[in-house]
């Protein structure tokens, strides 16, 4: 009874695995891939060896065969599912899953060989069946069912192209040629199955929920609307029956396959195609980013050779072409510009123009000597009023904004009165035709002559001044102050910019060593210093400014005077009243504070240490400021409050120490000299970071542990453990730790003090140098400052500024550190030998200072050898025969 239920089971297996065998070959069917195919021939001839497994089965066939059966139906169920997933797809839907179907497939056929080579078992006494499901079984545990080289690229282009990834136009032309090569089509001819092909896949992906897939086809969505766009192109010659008035379209041979637009560049390829240069660059290093032989885009030919051969030929036509249209165009824009001409033709003409100039750079000069510059003006000084007045100009300074590319072509439009009718267009209502005036002037402001006509315009700079300030249009206030900023180059725009309230220059000339002298010995210090509280407000301003530039070099004169009358007060309560804000009077009054020399009683007594919390905070505010970083307020507040703090840096009184460390200066100056970009303000965000490691040595005195005192103590001890021994900073000598906000080291300021090394600026260099001096000042711990100086690449850095370094504070400072370095035994020995360095001490030696002199003979002395000599310190007499200076 049992044998004839487990026959039973096995003819029903068996005929499950043969209707399973007969729905895959038939899924199969519908799916247009190699894969699929393969795996159709593998289950018709399984099907073979089931057949004849079912004929001589007996009524209780073997474990083996029952088992091998089971797993089979098992397997071919997973492949039936598939392929119902995949059949009937369309060949994109199928080009992006490939990979996957490609998986399944041969994991199945893996799995069905290894149940195959269990059903043999069960067949030994058949030597022909076994010998056929033996090779079958064979095979298919050893098939591969792989993507080709061009398929598996794609599916990982769309796949990042799907996420959000953006790359040019040029490579999502050539992506939309490679699809089409994977699908078998030209995408030049079958461009309208190709089109379908995307339809059919949206149809597949209608109900779908897989996100990917989605973006997948998104992505060919716009991807193949780019490269649908047919540009009109015609196929007779030049010379044809045209008319010779219009323009011809461009040839089809004239366009990059990729840009889908007429080359200014084109190049060939070894495959004999052309491209725009720019186009096929990117899409070669498109190739070089997929890991991939570049590959020409038209014919999919791996290229052996990338070199871009210069189509001189095509070029030449192309340039012909282009000549030919533009004097066209030209033509027709002048008649379209007439007196009679309506808005609308105007406007038309215009945007042709503006084409032209853009799209041809090269042509620039024919719409120069076509006489259109006058003809431009004229247009726009026509009678039209509200929205269509104001379209009409700014289209018209956009044109010519396009057009001034060259000084001939600004000096035609300066004589055409273009630069007064921009200045008229900056008292506009619209913002956009502001901004093109102002553009146009930024334009002319180039030229020392321009820049006499502007200034010359009546009103011009008064409106650009009130632009400059307008911190509700960033863009306008930005470039209206570039503009006034290149006025202040012309000394004789002196008077205009002083009316129109722009004082630098004035102040600037005032500033000169004549007129600074002239101040000071006339008593026009007292004069100025009481117009700081005249009750006219601009009176006051003037004052507040001129003052702030005078202090920079007189601030020891100004001094005594502002102590007289309390005006020292008066200069702290304009910052407090005004919260720091920057206005110019409160940022001029904080520049004035830095400037002055201030004793430690004054510091202490008269700015209060209660203030530092306040400029930290107001330094913070100014970070954020975005709108005010460029303004001459903004940047005097910032340059001010820090040359405030070094005052306090500087302090020795143990009450403004104590405020240092709790506003933790060393972090605030290290801040700014990391996120600010202005020289000066680099500058005093060094000399503060100076100042306090200059400052703590004498505050690591109060961090050093005091001996306990008292029998008591002394009890206590031996009844508890110690105290952990604290780390000591290797630099002080004492535990210094991140709150001391004196400590160089254990504030990380270091490394941004070895990148301003590199800053063009020399005192800022200097003010970097003399920061890091400090370190080497204790020189009974040299080895362990110097190593600390190593650890952040700070001795290379100083020793390259060295080598290239000229005579002058900075060398000598150099010199000292060197000196310093050299002292300690694995430097002297590391650059013993080092010719650079040799050489460079002796150009020090030779022309520097008697300070500087004496430091690089130490310097050579440390290093005990000389160009390579094996023994000795260098002497004196040595010394001289390099010569000594008089």
């Amino acid at each position: 009874m049992s044998g004839s239920m487990s026959g039973d089971r096995s003819q029903g297996q068996v005929s499950t695995v043969l209707r399973l065998l007969n729905e895959v070959v038939r899924g199969s069917s519908g799916i247009p891939r190699d894969c699929a195919r393969r795996f159709s021939e593998y289950a018709k001839r399984l099907e073979v060896i089931i057949n004849q497994v079912d004929k001589i089965l007996s009524e209780t066939p073997p474990p083996p065969v029952q088992t091998a059966l089971k797993g089979i139906a098992a397997d071919l169920r997973k492949v039936e599912a598939t392929t119902g997933v995949y059949n009937n797809k369309c060949k994109i839907y199928l080009l992006i899953h490939c990979r996957n179907l490609c998986k399944i497939l041969q994991e199945t056929a893996q799995s069905i060989g290894n149940w195959l080579a269990l059903l043999d078992l069960g067949l030994q006494n058949n030597n022909d069946l076994q010998k056929k499901s033996d090779q079958l079984s064979r095979e298919m545990q050893q098939a591969q069912f792989s993507v080709t080289e061009n398929e598996e690229r794609i599916c990982s282009t769309l796949e990042k192209e799907a996420h959000g990834r953006l790359t040019a136009k040029a490579v999502q032309n050539a992506i939309i040629m490679d699809i089409a090569r994977a699908l078998g089509m030209d995408s030049e001819r079958n461009r309208l199955e190709l089109s379908q092909q995307i339809q059919l896949l949206k149809d597949d992906l209608r109900d779908s929920n897989d996100e990917n897939d989605l973006h997948i086809l998104h992505s060919l969505e716009r991807m193949f609307d780019n490269w649908a766009i047919e540009p009109v192109v015609v196929s007779k010659p030049i010379d044809s029956d045209a008319e010779e008035d219009a323009p011809i379209p461009p040839f089809k041979t004239f366009l990059c396959p990729l840009t889908k637009e007429v080359m200014k560049n084109p190049v060939v390829l070894e495959s004999s195609q052309s491209y725009e240069r720019s186009a096929i660059q990117h899409w070669f290093a498109h190739c070089r980013e997929q890991g991939r032989d570049p590959t020409c885009p038209v014919t999919g030919q791996v290229l052996k050779s990338l070199e871009l051969r210069p189509n001189i030929s095509l070029s030449g036509t192309i340039q012909e072409w282009v000549d030919r249209n533009v004097d066209i165009r030209i033509k027709s824009a002048i008649q379209h510009l007439g007196s009679s001409a309506s808005v609308e033709d105007c406007e038309r003409a215009l945007d042709d123009i503006y084409k032209i100039s853009e799209e041809y750079p090269s042509s620039r000069y024919k719409l120069r000597k076509s006489g259109l510059i006058p003809i431009i003006v004229e247009a726009m000084q026509r009678p039209s009023q509200g929205h269509v007045g104001s379209q009409l100009r700014s289209k018209v300074l956009m044109t010519l904004l396009s057009m001034a590319g060259d000084d001939d072509s600004k000096k035609m439009m300066v004589e055409a009165g273009v630069s007064r009718l921009a200045s008229k267009s900056l008292g506009a209502t619209p913002e956009k035709e502001k901004e093109y005036a102002v553009r146009l002037l930024l334009e002319f402001s180039n030229v020392k002559e321009f820049c006499l006509r502007i200034a010359s315009e009546k009103g011009s700079l008064l409106l650009l001044s009130g632009m400059a300030g307008n911190v509700e249009n960033p863009t306008l206030s930005n470039l209206a102050e570039q503009v006034l900023r290149k006025m202040e180059d012309v000394e004789e725009n002196v008077h205009q910019l002083a009316a129109a309230g722009r004082f630098q220059l004035l102040l600037t000339l005032l500033c000169e060593e004549s007129a600074a002298v002239h101040i000071k010995n006339g008593n026009g210090i007292v004069t100025l210093v009481a117009f700081l509280e005249d009750p006219e407000l601009d009176h006051r301003i003037h004052a507040f400014k001129l003052i702030c530039i005078l202090s920079e070099r007189l601030g020891q004169d100004f001094a005594p005077v502002l102590r007289n009358n309390n005006r020292l007060v008066l200069l702290k309560d304009k910052l407090l009243n005004s919260g720091l804000y920057a206005s110019e009077e409160c940022s001029a009054a904080a520049y004035i504070l830095a400037n002055l020399p201030l004793s430690d009683h004054e510091v202490k007594n008269v700015l209060g240490a209660d203030l530092i919390g306040c400029i930290v905070n107001a330094l913070k505010e100014q970070r954020g400021n975005r709108a005010g970083r460029n303004s001459w307020a903004g940047n005097t507040m910032v340059e001010g409050l820090l040359g405030l703090l070094l005052h306090f840096a500087r302090c020795s009184d143990r009450t403004v120490l104590d405020s240092v460390r709790e506003n933790r200066l060393m972090i605030v100056f290290k801040e700014q000299l990391m996120y600010h970009g202005q020289p000066k303000v680099k500058l005093l965000s060094a000399k503060g970071l100076r100042y306090l490691s200059e400052a703590a040595r004498t505050v690591a005195k109060d961090l050093e542990p005091q001996p306990p005192n008292g029998w008591c103590v002394s009890y206590m001890l031996m009844c508890v453990n110690p105290p952990p021994t604290p780390v000591l900073c290797p630099v002080h000598g004492v535990p210094c730790d991140q709150d001391s906000m004196f400590c160089l080291v254990k504030a990380n300021a270091i490394k941004p003090l070895v990148e301003l090394l590199e800053d063009s600026n020399i005192d800022v260099q200097t003010a970097a140098v003399e920061a890091l001096s400090t370190i080497l000042s204790d020189t009974n711990n040299l080895k362990a400052c110097v190593e600390e100086l190593d650890k952040e690449e700070a001795v290379q850095h100083i020793l390259g500024l060295f080598f290239v370094v000229r005579p002058g504070q900075l060398q000598e400072r150099i010199v000292w550190m060197i000196e310093r370095i050299l002292r300690v035994d694995e430097q002297s020995q590391r650059y013993s030998l080092d010719q650079s360095m040799v050489k460079a001490l002796v150009e020090a030696f030779k022309h520097g200072n008697s300070s500087t002199r004496q430091l690089a003979q130490s310097a050579l002395t440390n290093l005990k050898e000389l160009s390579g000599a094996s023994a000795g310190v260098l002497s004196r007499s040595r010394l001289q025969r390099f010569g000594n200076p008089q």
